[in-house]
C-alpha cells in the first residue's frame, strides 16, 4: 500500500535457507510511506493461511540516503581518482550538516609557502593550537587545536598514529582525511601549517607511500572559521587510500560510500571584500607610500577600491590633540557636517592612539585580530600597540572632509616611525594614506561593527588598481547672502587635469538642482598650486533659502560634486545694494 492507495498483491521468491524476498514496484520519491503485512499460505492445506502481523500493517517511509562523505579506494576495484580536484564542504542545516562541491584545479588554493613545519616521523602526530583565540570546526563543534597525522589526516580530541586505513578506523574518530594510508614522511617532502586570518591550512606536501622514495603526493586541508571545509589535491600517486570525513561515533549502521568526484561543480559567488587585512609575520606591511581611495559604489560592499602611490601628504592636518598610551579622544565637527560610513552619518568621532577612528563609542584596544577589529564602526589605518606620548596626532576640518594625521609614531617598546592619514570625505569617501611604515604587526580597513563577516576572506589592500588621479583638492566653498543675491566662492589647494567648475542650484536640500552659470568656469590652478574662485548668483529673492553644489569637470569629462552650501538673501542693516 503506497500513500494508502490500497494493497496490491506481490509474490515472493525463496532463497537460501527459506528466506523469502519480495520487490516492491517503483518508481518511490522521498516522503512515500509504504504500509505491508505478509501472508504464507500452506498449499497443501489452502484454508491454512498465516497472516504478519496478525492485524493492521507495518509501515516505512522513503528518505533520502544521509552523505557521510566519505569514499575507500582500494586500488583495484576502486582507485584514488581525486587527483587535480578541490572538495568544498559547506555547513547547510541539513541531517548531513555538509553539503559538498568540487572544482578542477592545478595550484594550491592557498600557498603553503611560509607556513610552519612540521617534524613528523613514521606513524605519527604533533599537535597544533591555534592562535589570537580562532578556532576551527567540525560538524558543529570548534575546537581551539587538532592533531595533525604523518598518515594524511587531521584528528580532534586526540591524536592518532594508525596507517591501516579502514572505514572502522576512519570512523572511530573526528577525523578530516585527505588521504588515510600508510604514508612516510621521513622519505622526504614536507608538512606544514599556516594561520590566515579566516582560516588553518594544512599541507602535506610530496609525501610518499610507506616505504618508498618515489611516486609522491600532495594534498592540503583548509578549514575555515566560518565552518567550512576545503580538501584540495595536486598529483596523488597512490591508488588506494580512504578520503572524507568522520564524526567519530562509529561506522553509520546505513553508511553508503560516497562518490567524491562526482559532486556538483561548485558555483563561484562573487566575494564580498570587506577591506581589511591583518598582518602578521611572515606577511609584511605593504603598504609604505600608498593611499588606498574607498568610494560608496552601491555595492552589496559598499564600496570600491583603487590605490596610488605618494610621496607627501595630499591633506595636512594643523589641530594637534593630546593622546596618552592606548587612549581616545572625541572630534566633534562643526558646522553641521556629518561623515557618512556604511551610509550611516555621524557628526563626530573617536580618534583613537592606537591607530584607528571609530564611530559611536571609543575604543583603546591594542591587539589587532578580526573580532576586535570587527567589534566596532571602524577605520583602522594602522591596528596596532602605538605609542603616541611623544608623536603627533592632528586633525582638520576643511570645506569636503575632515583629516586625520599620525606622524612619528612609534610601535609600542620600538622606538620605529609610522606615519598615516584617514580623510574622511562629507560625500562619503574615505582614503587612508602611508608615507614611512616600521611596523610589521597591524591590521588595516573598514569595519561596519556587526561581528566577523560569515565567509570573511582577507583583502589585499596593496593590490587594488590604481584611482584615476583627484581633480581638485577643495579647500573652502562658501555662500553668503546679500539684498537680492548669493556670493558663492570657493577656493583649491590643487587641481589636476581641472577644465573648470559648474555651479548648481535647488531650493530644497535634497531637491532637483539646476546649473546657473551659462558657460564653464575655467580653471586657473594647477598640480601644485591652488586658486581662488567667486561667482554672484543674482537670480534669487530675500527671504528664501537656496541650496548650492559645486562641479569640478576634468578635460576627459570626469565630474566630482561637492556641498551643498546653502544661504538666504535679505536685506542687510537696511542698506540698498547696488
Amino acid at each position: 500500500n503506497k500513500n494508502g492507495s490500497g494493497f496490491t498483491a506481490i509474490p515472493m521468491t525463496v532463497g537460501n535457507a527459506n528466506q523469502y524476498c519480495g520487490n516492491i514496484p517503483g518508481p518511490s520519491t522521498i516522503g512515500d510511506v509504504y504500509s505491508y503485512y505478509i501472508e504464507a499460505l500452506d498449499t497443501s492445506f489452502a484454508s491454512n493461511l498465516a497472516r504478519h502481523p496478525a492485524t493492521g500493517s507495518h509501515q516505512f517511509i522513503i528518505v533520502a540516503q544521509i552523505d557521510y562523505f566519505t569514499q575507500l579506494f582500494d586500488g583495484s576495484n576502486s582507485s584514488f581518482d581525486l587527483s587535480n580536484l578541490s572538495i568544498t564542504f559547506t555547513p547547510d542545516g541539513s541531517s548531513q550538516f555538509y553539503t559538498a562541491c568540487n572544482i578542477s584545479i592545478s595550484s594550491w588554493p592557498t600557498d603553503p609557502a611560509g607556513g610552519t613545519q612540521l617534524s613528523l616521523g613514521d606513524d605519527d602526530y604533533l599537535q597544533v593550537t591555534l592562535s589570537a583565540g580562532a578556532q576551527v570546526s567540525l560538524y558543529g563543534q570548534s575546537y581551539s587545536s587538532f592533531y595533525v597525522g604523518s598518515n594524511g589526516y587531521i584528528t580532534f580530541d586526540q591524536g592518532d598514529s594508525s596507517y591501516s586505513e579502514s572505514l572502522a578506523g576512519h570512523f572511530s574518530k573526528k577525523r578530516i582525511a585527505p588521504l588515510y594510508d600508510d604514508l612516510y614522511p621521513p622519505a622526504g617532502g614536507s608538512i606544514s601549517y599556516k594561520q590566515l586570518a579566516d582560516r588553518m591550512v594544512v599541507t602535506w606536501l610530496n609525501i610518499t607511500q610507506c616505504c618508498s622514495s618515489t611516486n609522491p603526493s600532495s594534498f592540503q586541508i583548509e578549514m575555515f572559521f566560518d565552518g567550512r571545509i576545503v580538501i584540495s589535491y595536486l598529483q596523488v600517486a597512490a591508488v588506494d587510500g580512504l578520503a572524507g570525513l568522520s564524526r567519530g561515533n562509529g561506522q553509520p549502521t546505513d553508511f553508503m560510500p560516497s562518490d567524491l568526484s562526482g559532486y556538483n561543480s561548485c558555483t563561484p559567488t562573487p566575494q564580498i571584500d570587506y577591506f581589511t587585512q591583518m598582518f602578521f609575520p611572515p606577511s609584511v606591511f605593504d603598504l609604505s607610500n600608498v593611499s588606498i581611495t574607498f568610494t560608496p559604489d552601491g555595492s552589496s560592499q559598499f564600496y570600491t577600491a583603487c590605490n596610488i602611490s605618494i610621496s607627501s601628504w595630499q591633506t595636512e592636518a594643523t589641530s594637534t590633540v593630546s593622546l596618552g598610551d592606548d587612549d581616545y579622544i572625541q572630534i566633534t565637527l562643526s558646522g553641521g557636517a556629518q561623515i557618512p560610513f556604511y551610509g550611516q552619518s555621524y557628526s563626530s568621532f573617536y580618534v583613537g592612539s592606537n591607530g584607528y577612528i571609530t564611530f559611536d563609542q571609543g575604543d583603546n584596544s591594542l591587539s589587532p585580530d578580526l573580532t576586535s577589529h570587527f567589534s566596532k564602526k571602524r577605520i583602522a589605518a594602522l591596528y596596532c600597540n602605538l605609542d603616541c606620548r611623544l608623536a603627533t596626532v592632528s586633525y582638520s576640518q576643511l570645506a569636503d572632509r575632515v583629516v586625520v594625521t599620525w606622524l612619528n609614531v612609534s610601535q609600542y617598546g620600538t622606538g620605529n616611525s609610522n606615519n598615516f592619514q584617514i580623510e574622511m570625505f562629507f560625500d562619503g569617501r574615505i582614503a587612508i594614506s602611508y608615507l614611512r611604515i616600521d611596523t610589521v604587526y597591524a591590521g588595516a580597513g573598514l569595519s561596519k561593527g556587526t561581528g566577523v563577516p560569515s565567509g570573511f576572506v582577507e583583502s589585499d589592500l596593496s593590490g587594488y588598481n590604481s584611482c584615476t588621479l583627484t581633480l581638485i583638492t577643495l579647500r573652502d566653498f562658501t555662500a553668503s547672502p546679500g539684498n537680492n543675491k548669493v556670493t558663492l566662492q570657493w577656493s583649491t589647494e590643487s587641481e589636476i587635469n581641472n577644465a573648470g567648475f559648474n555651479l548648481y542650484r535647488a531650493e530644497l536640500k535634497d531637491g532637483k538642482y539646476s546649473k546657473i552659470n551659462s558657460t564653464l568656469i575655467p580653471a586657473k590652478g594647477s598640480a601644485t598650486q591652488g586658486a581662488s574662485y567667486e561667482f554672484v548668483d543674482t537670480a534669487v529673492q530675500n527671504k528664501k533659502t537656496y541650496y548650492y553644489k559645486l562641479e569640478d569637470l576634468d578635460i576627459n569629462g570626469t565630474s566630482t560634486m561637492h556641498g551643498p552650501v546653502s544661504a538666504m538673501p535679505r536685506l542687510i542693516f537696511g542698506i540698498v545694494e547696488k
